[in-house]
C-alpha cells in the first residue's frame, strides 16, 4: 500500500486546474472526517471528466516537492531496483501554490553556545552586522509578529536574557551586500533569494561547531529556551511564501531542513 501522498506543488496562473477542481468539489464527496482543526474530503474523478484545459495547465508546470521528499527518492529507488510499469508510479497530491488558504509557517531556531564566551563573542558579531531594535510587543507572540511584517533581506528576530529578563529584538542587516558576500564566501554557488531566506542567513552567520541549533515552531517555546541561560540566544525567523518556495526550487535551490511548514497537512492515509 502507498498510503502517504508525496506533497507536491505547481503553479496554475491560468486558473485551469482550480477551475476544474472546484467542479469537482460540487459533488457529494466519497468521504469526510475531521482532523486537527481541518476538514476533510475525499472526491473520486475519472480523468476523462477533467477538460483539456486541465491537463494541459498541469502538463505546462514543473513538480516542486514541498514535502515528502524522502518518499519520492524512496520510489525512484524502488522503481530502480523492481522494474516494471506499475513501480514507477508513487502516490501524489498536487496543489497549486496559489490555492486560497495554503499556508507556509516559520520554523524559528535555538541556538546553544558551548560556552558564555563564544555566545558573547556572537552577540558581538551580530551587533557589527545588524541593527538591534527593541521590540515593542509585550511577548513572543507578538514579537513574532512584528518580525513577520519586517521587509527585505537579512531581517529577523533574537531572544535574549538580558538583565533578568526575556528580551526581544529586530535585527536588520546594517550593509546587506557585505552580509551577502560573507554568505556567498562560506556557502558559494547559490542565488541571491537563496541567501535572502532568513534560516539561510541565520544559518551561514552562526559558527560551526560553536553551537547546537534546534528547530521550533513554537515562539514561546522558543522563548522560554532562553530563560535563565547565558548560553543560549533565539530566533524568530519569517516565513516563505508559496511563491518563493516555487520560484528557488524550479531553479534548482533545495531548501535547509526545517526551511518551511505548510499548512494543512496532507495525512497519512487518506485516500
Amino acid at each position: 500500500m502507498n498510503l502517504s501522498p508525496v506533497f507536491g506543488m505547481v503553479s496554475d496562473p491560468s486558473g485551469a486546474m482550480r477551475k476544474g477542481l472546484a467542479e469537482v468539489l460540487k459533488r457529494k464527496p466519497l468521504s469526510e472526517a475531521g482532523y486537527q482543526g481541518v476538514e476533510l474530503a475525499v472526491h473520486r474523478v475519472e480523468e476523462k471528466e477533467l477538460s483539456e484545459s486541465f491537463w494541459k495547465a498541469l502538463k505546462a508546470q514543473p513538480v516542486v516537492i514541498a514535502d515528502g521528499h524522502h518518499r519520492y527518492e524512496t520510489a525512484l529507488k524502488y522503481r530502480d531496483e523492481a522494474g516494471g510499469e506499475e513501480s514507477g508510479h508513487v502516490l501524489m497530491a498536487l496543489v497549486p501554490f496559489e490555492s486560497e488558504g495554503l499556508l507556509v509557517q516559520p520554523t524559528h531556531r535555538v541556538a546553544r553556545f558551548e560556552t558564555p564566551h563564544l555566545y558573547k563573542d556572537f552577540l558581538r558579531f551580530l551587533r557589527s552586522f545588524f541593527d538591534l531594535k527593541e521590540l515593542e510587543g509585550a511577548g513572543p507572540q507578538d514579537w513574532e509578529e512584528e518580525i513577520a511584517s519586517l521587509k527585505g533581506p537579512g531581517s529577523f528576530g533574537l531572544v535574549l536574557q538580558e538583565g533578568g529578563r526575556t528580551m526581544g529584538y529586530s535585527l536588520a542587516a546594517l550593509d546587506w551586500k557585505r552580509c551577502l558576500a560573507a554568505q556567498r564566501e562560506k556557502l558559494p554557488g547559490h542565488r541571491d533569494g537563496f541567501y535572502a531566506l532568513d534560516v539561510v542567513c541565520l544559518a551561514n552567520l552562526l559558527p560551526e561547531g560553536g553551537a547546537k541549533v534546534t528547530p521550533d515552531r513554537d515562539a514561546s517555546r522558543v522563548a522560554e529556551a532562553v530563560c535563565g541561560d547565558d548560553q543560549t540566544l533565539a530566533f524568530l525567523v519569517r516565513s516563505v511564501s508559496p511563491g518563493q518556495v516555487f520560484t528557488l526550487a524550479v531553479a534548482g535551490e533545495r531548501f535547509p531542513e526545517k526551511t518551511t511548514y505548510f499548512y494543512p497537512k496532507l495525512p497519512t492515509g487518506v485516500v
